[in-house]
């Protein structure tokens, strides 16, 4: 991205897990934005597979609601991080005042143990919110619920404060 002499390409995928098996791949320049990258892969993936029970994994872009709306509609899944675009600040901080406040229990995440012996490491914690959300999806209005978690990491928490005592 830092080199304008030098070609860009985006590869779009979809893989089944855990085999890591390609289903489907498109590749195109590197000017074009990821966003619309997302349904046509999606469509191809359910065209050889139906649609239904699946659960597609994407970065932010993917987060974009009409996407969401369209794997909703068609009762698949997708699991992606939300950005201030469709979370904003405010609502993530008064979704966080009950944790602030002590009244909002905290869901602890450890890494799997490689041994019994091995004690096991809290990687995270965070709690889950269920949202409806509204969206057209080719002209029909519609509603899912939406599972929404707000984790904190522990390493980034820890690479945070690090970095504040350094400053």
């Amino acid at each position: 991205k830092d080199r304008d002499d030098l070609p860009q390409v985006k590869i779009a995928a979809a893989a089944l897990d855990p085999l890591g098996l390609p289903v489907s791949t498109v590749a195109v320049a590197g000017n074009h934005a990821d966003d619309p990258l997302y349904l046509p892969e999606i469509q191809k993936v359910q065209r050889a597979f139906g649609p239904g029970g699946k659960t597609y994994v994407g970065d932010g872009k993917m987060a974009a609601l009409g996407t969401r709306a369209y794997v909703a509609s068609t009762h698949d899944y997708y699991l992606c991080p939300l950005s201030e675009k469709q979370l904003s600040q405010e609502e993530r901080r008064a979704l966080l005042q009950p944790v602030w406040r002590g009244q909002q229990p905290l869901q602890p995440v450890y890494r799997p143990q490689a041994t019994p012996a091995q004690e096991p490491e809290l990687v995270a914690e965070g709690f889950a919110v269920e949202v409806v959300v509204p969206a057209e999806v080719n002209e029909h209005l519609m509603q899912w619920t939406e599972r929404r978690w707000l984790v904190r990491s522990v390493a980034f928490a820890t690479g945070q404060q690090q970095r504040l005592e350094k400053r």
